[in-house]
């Protein structure tokens, strides 16, 4: 695997691959994901999508005794033909938390991009705001056609922390 540098700060996109506008759900529920929708009702600060009306929400839970929020949660995108990145020097993607983390964890998100090489990028992120990432494909290592992307959260705590993320 190849592990790709991530920026915390606002982007502007010249490609949108989903925006979630038209209600289309393109992405599939991964690990330890319970439920997945496009949604326009915001439930955490400051209550509205991060850009445009609505966002993708997926709902999570992994019990204690299978590690808690030691287990990923995630949401995955397959291509039907392989996506060709070569023209792009970032992913940009947001994310929003809601509180309530337990003691002693950090919210992170690690974003898989699945090709011949694995690519990846991990970042810590805030709870109950919108985290602009910006993932550099500069690094990118192998062919930039990828055959997925995958979205994993982590809470980093072994107790159960079965919330949601948008």
């Amino acid at each position: 695997k190849n592990e790709l540098a991530v920026t915390i700060a606002p982007y502007k996109n010249s490609e949108v691959l989903d925006d979630f506008e038209n209600g289309e759900l393109l992405w599939q529920a991964a690990e330890n994901t319970t439920d997945l929708e496009i949604t326009d009702a915001i439930r955490v600060a400051p209550e509205q999508a991060a850009d445009g009306e609505k966002c993708l929400t997926y709902s999570f839970s992994a019990a204690a005794s299978e590690n808690g929020g030691y287990a990923e949660k995630g949401i995955l995108r397959v291509f039907d033909e392989p996506l060709d990145i070569s023209e792009y020097t970032t992913f940009n993607f947001s994310v929003n938390v809601p509180s309530g983390l337990p003691e002693g964890g950090k919210h992170t998100v690690t974003v898989v991009f699945y090709g011949d090489v694995i690519n990846m990028a991990v970042a810590e992120i805030e709870e109950e705001e919108w985290n602009y990432l910006s993932v550099d494909l500069q690094a990118f290592a192998g062919s930039k056609e990828i055959d997925g992307i995958k979205i994993w959260y982590n809470s980093g705590s072994a107790e159960a922390f079965n919330k949601f993320l948008y």
